[in-house]
C-alpha cells in the first residue's frame, strides 16, 4: 500500500499487487530463504548445471545478510549432498572449487587474493573465439570441508568495498560474486557444474543520492547500469526458453557482471540453467517509494507461460519429438547400441532434453552394457543438443530472412523517392535562376539604354549652343 496525498490533503492508500513465487516475511529466516530458494540449485549445479542465485534490493535492506545466510548453509548442504551421490564410488571422484569477485563497472577484483577495498588484485574477463568465459588473474581454491567453505566466504566477504552512505553506514559499492565450480570425476567427459551467488550492490534512487560526492556518485551510475542488463539479460533468456520459435537478443556482453555470468544467459547452450532473484525490501514506511521500485524491477523478470507460443511439429527439432519419434532416432541414431527403455522409457524430446548432462550420460552407459564408453556418451549427447541448436537456428533466419528484403525494398522507394524530389527541385531551381538571370540582364540593358538616350540628349544640347 503506497500513500498517496489528494487535491484536498487527505491521505489516499494505492494498493499495488505483484506476482512472485513466494513471498517471506518477518517470521522467516535464512533458513526458510534457503529451502525454498537455493535447494533446488544446488541439486542442479552438483549435476553440471548452471545456476545463479542473485539478491536484490534497496541498500540498508538485507541482502548482504540474506547472502550470508545461504552460504552459510550451502557450506554444510553441498557437501553432504557431494556424499550422497559419491555413494558406491569412492570419495574424492566430485571436487569443489570455490572464488571469489568482486565488481563495479569494469573492474573486477579477486577478493581472496588481494587486500580488497578497491586494492586486491585485478581480474580479466574475456571471451575466447569459442564462446567461454576465461577469468585471468582469479584465485581457485579447492575445498574439502565446510568449515574451510565458510572460512573463505567470511575472508572474501570482509575484504568487499563498503562505505558510509545516507542511507546505510556500511554500503556495498560493488556485486560480490561467490563461484562455486562443481568438477565430476564420475563422469570425465560431463562439463563441470557452476553455483554462482550474487550479492548485487543496493541500487539507489536520485534522493538516495543526493548528498553523495563525486566519486559515489560514478558509483552509482555503474551499479545501475550493471543492474538494468542484468534485468534484460535474465527476462531475455527466459523468454527464449518459453518461446524457441522467437528471437531474443540477450545483451551478456553490455557489462562484466553479465559476461561473468554468461553461462547462465546463453540461449545456443546445452546446459541447464535456473535463476533465482531474492527481492530484498524495507518494511518502512519512508521507503514505500523504494519498495515498489525493487518489485517493478524484479517481478517483470519472472516469465509466466501464460502467452507461450505453441510450436508445430518440425521432424529436424527434437524439442517438437513424441516419445516414440525420439526412441526411432536413438535406434538410429546408435545403431541399436542404446536401449531406449533405459534413456527414454517414457520422456518426449524436450522433456530428455530437460535431463542433467550426468544424469543422461549415465543412462547411456547403463543401456549400452560395454559398447558406448564416456566419451562416446558424451558424443551421443552433444549430437542431440546439435540437433536442437540447428533447429533454432534454421528457424530464427527463417523469421529473420523475410524481413530483410522488405526492408531494402523500403529503402529503395525511398531512395527513389528523394532522387525524384530532388531532380524536381533542381529542375525548378534552374528555372528560378534563368528567370532572376533574364530580370537581370533587361534590367542592365534598359540603364544602358536609359544612359546612352542621356548622352545623345547632352551631345545635342551642346550643339545647339
Amino acid at each position: 500500500m503506497a500513500p498517496r496525498v489528494g487535491v484536498r490533503g487527505d491521505a489516499r492508500p494505492t494498493r499495488s499487487d505483484f506476482a512472485v513465487d513466494r513471498a517471506f516475511g518477518p517470521g522467516d529466516d535464512n533458513d526458510a530463504v534457503y529451502s525454498r530458494a537455493a535447494v533446488p540449485l544446488v541439486d542442479l549445479g552438483l549435476r553440471g548445471g548452471v545456476c545463479t542465485l542473485l539478491a536484490y534490493g534497496q541498500t540498508g535492506s538485507g541482502k548482504t545478510h540474506t547472502i550470508q545466510g545461504v552460504l552459510g548453509r550451502l557450506a554444510e548442504d553441498v557437501f553432504s549432498r557431494q556424499e550422497r551421490l559419491e555413494e558406491g564410488a569412492g570419495r574424492g571422484r566430485i571436487s569443489l572449487h570455490v572464488s571469489f569477485y568482486e565488481l563495479l563497472g569494469d573492474e573486477v577484483t579477486d577478493l581472496l587474493g588481494g587486500a580488497g577495498d578497491g586494492g586486491g588484485r585485478r581480474v580479466e574477463v574475456m571471451e575466447d573465439a569459442f564462446g567461454a568465459i576465461n577469468t585471468r588473474g582469479v584465485t581457485e581454491l579447492a575445498v574439502e570441508s565446510p568449515e574451510q567453505f565458510r572460512e573463505l566466504c567470511d575472508s572474501a566477504l570482509s575484504h568487499r568495498r563498503t562505505q558510509a552512505t545516507f542511507r546505510n553506514d556500511s554500503s556495498s559499492r560493488s556485486h560480490a560474486v561467490c563461484a562455486v565450480r562443481v568438477s565430476n570425476g564420475l563422469l570425465r567427459e560431463a562439463e563441470d557444474g557452476r553455483l554462482f551467488v550474487v550479492d548485487l550492490a543496493g541500487s539507489e534512487s536520485a534522493a538516495d543520492s543526493q548528498f553523495h560526492d563525486r566519486e559515489l556518485v560514478r558509483e552509482t551510475k555503474l551499479i545501475n547500469r550493471s543492474l538494468s542488463s542484468l534485468k534484460d539479460c535474465i527476462r531475455n533468456r527466459a523468454l527464449s526458453a518459453l518461446n524457441p520459435g522467437r528471437f531474443y537478443h540477450v545483451p551478456y556482453r553490455l557489462s562484466k557482471l553479465t559476461l561473468l555470468l554468461k553461462d547462465a544467459f546463453e540461449v545456443e547452450s546445452h546446459r541447464h540453467c535456473k535463476t533465482v532473484v531474492v527481492a530484498c525490501v524495507s518494511p518502512s514506511v519512508a521507503d514505500v517509494a523504494m519498495t515498489l521500485g525493487t518489485l517493478r524491477y524484479a517481478v517483470p523478470i519472472k516469465v509466466g507461460q501464460m502467452n507461450r507460443d505453441r510450436l508445430p511439429p518440425n521432424p529436424k527439432n527434437p524439442a517438437t519429438w513424441s516419445n516414440a519419434e525420439l526412441r526411432r532416432w536413438v535406434d538410429k541414431t546408435s545403431r541399436g547400441a542404446v536401449s531406449a527403455d533405459t534413456l527414454c522409457p517414457h520422456e518426449s524430446g524436450m522433456q530428455l532434453l530437460r535431463v542433467p548432462e550426468t544424469e543422461f550420460i549415465r543412462r547411456v552407459l547403463e543401456g549400452s552394457g560395454k559398447a558406448f564408453g564416456e566419451k562416446r556418451a558424451k558424443a551421443f549427447y552433444t549430437s542431440l543438443w546439435k540437433l536442437l541448436i540447428d533447429a533454432r537456428t534454421a528457424e530464427r533466419k527463417a523469421k529473420l530472412k523475410p524481413k530483410v528484403p522488405n526492408r531494402y525494398k523500403d529503402v529503395e522507394k525511398l531512395a527513389a523517392e528523394w532522387l525524384e524530389e530532388l531532380d524536381k527541385n533542381q529542375g525548378e531551381a534552374i528555372n528560378v535562376l534563368r528567370e532572376q538571370e533574364w530580370e537581370q540582364r533587361t534590367k542592365q540593358r534598359v540603364e544602358e539604354m536609359e544612359q546612352k538616350q542621356k548622352r545623345l540628349q547632352a551631345n545635342k544640347e551642346n550643339e545647339h549652343e
